[in-house]
């Protein structure tokens, strides 16, 4: 059994054996997969899709908008779609868009320093209910345009913490509160991959033990 598959095995095992309590969930934006990792044998040319999520909105939805920046010396956006096709989709047709699915419009400000700023709002004139809700607001596809040498690795913040990413309200009024939850990208050497497997394996094991000792003892005195 190599290293690495005896980490996913404990996750795994310590992931079944201890649930913790669940906790009130902000107002959110966030990207599924979060973190976007591959190893030292992938190629340039290989692409992978990142969704963009709204969850725990308590007020209806006129429409996003969604400003991601990002190293575009070792990624690109080159599609995207907004998938009102999908059940989770957060918005009832009609629906616009900007700028017209696929071409994403990608920006460079600087090296290294690329963005593209995609926008889904309630189509119509005006626009009247349903409104949107929680669910799926784009999919965006990425590139991967340059891998490291040996033993080196790349990281890019796939960043969406920004003032021009944001939720509308029906009167056009901003949505307060929401919680704007960055993504990652990185290429990593395959033996510092089983590293860190095997340190979060390690930790969580830690964490799941200490608690339980703590709920033991707690019994002990009743």
């Amino acid at each position: 059994m190599t290293l690495g598959l005896f980490a996913l095995m404990l996750v795994t095992i310590t992931a079944n054996t201890f649930t913790l309590p669940a906790l009130a969930q902000p107002q959110a934006i966030y990207l599924v997969p979060s973190n976007n990792t591959f190893d030292e044998s992938t190629t340039v040319g290989t692409k992978f899709n990142v969704t963009v999520w709204c969850a725990n909105v308590t007020e209806d939805i006129l429409g996003a908008q969604i400003h991601l920046s990002f190293n575009d010396s070792i990624i690109n956006v080159t599609r995207w779609w907004a998938p009102d096709w999908d059940s989770s989709f957060f918005m009832p047709a009609p629906v616009s868009t900007l700028p017209t699915p696929p071409n994403p419009i990608y920006n460079n400000v600087g090296p290294g320093q690329g963005y593209v700023e995609i926008a889904v709002f309630k189509g119509g004139l005006p626009p009247v209910a349903p409104w949107g809700t929680n669910g799926t607001i784009a999919i965006l596809e990425f590139s991967i345009t340059a891998v490291p040498t040996e033993g080196e690795q790349f990281t890019s913040a796939l960043h969406i913490n920004d003032t021009f990413t944001y939720l509308k309200d029906p009167s056009n009024d901003f949505i307060l509160g929401i919680v704007k939850e960055d993504g990652s990208y990185i290429i990593i050497p395959e033996y510092t991959m089983i590293i860190l497997l095997s340190l979060f394996a390690v930790s969580t094991a830690t964490v799941v033990l200490l608690k339980k000792k703590r709920i033991i003892q707690k019994l002990n005195h009743i």
